[in-house]
């Protein structure tokens, strides 16, 4: 029968290699994991950095557009106060104004 010092040795012996087991185990994990968080993060940001040029266009997009309108407004403004007689029943000269400021059909 073996003695206890012997078994004692094999038991710490034992527990030595599954601890180092493990910790190779736990770092090799963690190195798996943190290499999986960084190429998502990295995908992520890609997106979010694609949707910022999206709207960054289209915002662009959206002044040209306002200041377009700004412009436009102004000169049919500008064409109702040159109107020699403001107080007359509108024309369809009037009304056409009108629906081009509003963009209307009617």
């Amino acid at each position: 029968m073996p003695s206890a010092r012997f078994l004692l040795a094999v038991v710490a012996l034992v527990l030595i290699a599954s601890g180092i087991s493990g910790w190779q185990g736990f770092r090799a994990g963690k190195a798996a994991c943190e290499s999986a968080n960084a190429a998502a993060l990295r995908d992520t940001q890609t997106d979010l950095f694609d949707a910022a040029d999206q709207l960054s266009v289209t915002n662009a997009r959206l002044v040209a557009q306002e200041v377009a309108q700004k412009a436009k407004s102004e000169g049919i403004e500008n064409e109702a106060r040159d109107d020699q007689a403001p107080s007359r029943v509108p024309s369809d000269v009037s009304l056409r104004r009108l629906q081009r400021r509003w963009g209307s059909t009617y």
